[in-house]
């Protein structure tokens, strides 16, 4: 979603946080929704109820979205458990 289509302002989240060594550089920046990137936090894994596993989330750098994630009647799913647990962050 462009930022111009949304009420919320989008900020600029590490996709591997400092205290993880990521740094300050543009490959490790993304656009982030705020209610997303707080519920994130520094995690770079969620542990997913479901299937009683620890999963890595979605790295923009790294992933490729549509093998994660599918979008069904305007709300986006997770197709992979790496999308599940980026969803569930």
């Amino acid at each position: 979603m462009c930022e111009s289509d949304s009420f919320l302002r989008f900020e600029i989240d590490h996709i591997i946080s400092l205290k993880h060594g990521g740094e300050n550089d543009p490959e490790n920046l993304a656009y982030a929704c705020p209610h997303c990137n707080q519920n994130k936090g520094s995690d770079l894994a969620t542990f997913l109820k479901s299937d009683q596993l620890i999963v890595g989330i979605f790295n923009p750098r790294k992933d490729n979205w549509t093998d994660h994630f599918l979008i069904e009647n305007g709300e986006i799913l997770g197709r992979s458990l790496e999308g599940q647990a980026t969803i569930n962050c």
